[in-house]
């Protein structure tokens, strides 16, 4: 009995052997994936940082991207705004040069019809030659007249084309 005890004994430790090198084998390979499994987490955890970092900073970027336009598009009404005073401005500027267009055309036609007046008064100063001395003076002060409104006329067109200068720089 005691040799069939220790066979027993004997089968028993290479029984439990047997199972403690299974179980190391299982247990290694166990620790093998769990420290794999423990890599690949910490990985993923670094990998999902970096994304959160990357996602903030496109948030931020989105963010500014949003100031600027909201800043472009009030510089853009504001720009608008500007224009339209602007073209209400050359609107008027445009019809206040058409106005003095015409009144300097009415100048001209004024100093044409006078200058025609004033030859027909130097015809009718040959024709008299008792009255010369009366016309000669009539005529230089029809002269006169006429140089004041020259100096008018240039005066205008000075100021048109420095309304002109002004509207368009």
């Amino acid at each position: 009995m005691n040799k069939l005890l220790q066979l027993f004994n004997f089968l028993g430790v290479i029984a439990l052997t047997v199972l403690c090198v299974m179980q190391f084998r299982a247990n290694s390979s166990l620790h093998q994936d769990i420290d794999i499994l423990k890599k690949l987490r910490n990985d993923q955890i670094i990998r999902i940082e970096s994304q959160e970092k990357a996602i903030k900073g496109r948030d931020a970027d989105i963010e500014e991207l949003r100031h600027q336009l909201s800043i472009a598009q009030a510089a853009n009404d504001e720009l608008t705004k500007r224009l339209a005073v602007i073209e209400r401005d050359l609107t008027k500027a445009v019809a206040e040069r058409d106005r003095l267009s015409a009144e300097i055309e009415n100048w001209k036609n004024a100093v044409q019809l006078r200058d025609d007046a004033i030859k027909k008064q130097n015809d009718l100063l040959k024709e008299a030659g008792n009255r010369i001395d009366q016309l000669i003076a009539d005529r230089n002060d029809d002269i006169h007249k006429f140089n004041d409104l020259v100096a008018k006329y240039n005066l205008l067109v000075k100021q048109v084309e420095q309304s002109q200068h002004k509207d368009n720089p």
